[in-house]
């Protein structure tokens, strides 16, 4: 019996996932683990991690560290932008560190070594290679019983070629990893586009935002808490707009005045 670690289907936390695996005689049970999270998750409410075009080259422990060497598309993660990149990352970790005699786990691709060869261990802050500028953000986000909002201090990495209304955005989607704060937004809604333009922020969501809206957060706490986060953290924000798969909601929401709240479903 074994633990594989998948995703949440939301780049926020990895979930356990308990499984048999039978290991055949001089094989090692990290590379069936491996195998394991290749093939994905059992359960319809994890999703698979590494992407299926990714395959195991090789496997080893040496002084209680898994080397883990990956194919050439292994390198791609870093696109996927930091949060996922580290989602995959604690996904295989935890997994490996579940075996007996591994601490932590180094990771190759095609023979490269990645994150200039450091080495990662299971449920730590993310370790040295993550070393981009980091700043305090604070989060608004809706209370367990839906009633008002709560002000969280969050920080966020400031990573190369985002923008800080999109990472803030991101934050709102992902919720608050620690602080029982699960994400407030719509099941599987993404970011499409996000602009500042006269002090406005436009932010474009996809259509999930408005398909898989259940009611259980009020439509007002939802886009005060969007609006309050954006406007309290960026000067240059004095109001908010915002578009379903392009098309615009009416009413543009602002820090003092009566929100606009229309039935977007």
């Amino acid at each position: 019996e074994t633990t594989i670690y998948f995703s949440d289907g939301n780049a926020q936390y990895v979930v356990p996932e308990t499984r048999n695996i039978v290991v055949r005689e001089n094989e090692t049970v990290e590379r069936y683990i491996i195998e394991e999270l290749l093939k994905g998750p059992t359960s319809d409410e994890l999703q698979r991690t590494v992407e299926s075009n990714v395959s195991l080259v090789s496997i080893g422990v040496e002084d209680n560290i898994c080397y883990v060497n990956f194919s050439a598309e292994f390198k791609d993660i870093s696109e996927l932008g930091r949060a996922k990149e580290i989602q995959i990352l604690y996904s295989i970790t935890n997994s490996l560190c579940t075996v007996d005699g591994i601490d932590g786990v180094r990771y190759l691709s095609d023979g490269e070594r990645l994150y200039e060869n450091a080495v990662m261990y299971s449920y730590e802050p993310a370790c040295g290679v993550y070393n981009e500028t980091a700043t305090e953000i604070t989060v608004y986000m809706v209370d367990s019983a839906g009633e008002y909002l709560v002000p969280v201090i969050s920080r966020i990495g400031v990573v190369s070629g985002f923008e800080m209304p999109w990472l803030i955005i991101e934050r709102l989607i992902t919720g608050i990893d620690g602080n029982g704060f699960l994400s407030q937004l719509p099941g599987g809604t993404m970011l499409r586009s996000v602009e500042i333009s006269e002090g406005k922020c436009i932010i474009d969501f996809s259509r999930e935002f408005a398909e898989n809206y259940t009611g259980e957060v009020p439509q007002p706490l939802l886009f005060q808490s969007i609006a309050m986060t954006l406007i309290n953290n960026l000067d240059s924000v004095s109001s908010v707009e915002i578009l379903i798969d392009g098309t615009k909601l009416s009413g543009v929401l602002t820090q003092n005045s009566d929100l606009i709240h229309p039935d977007f479903r």
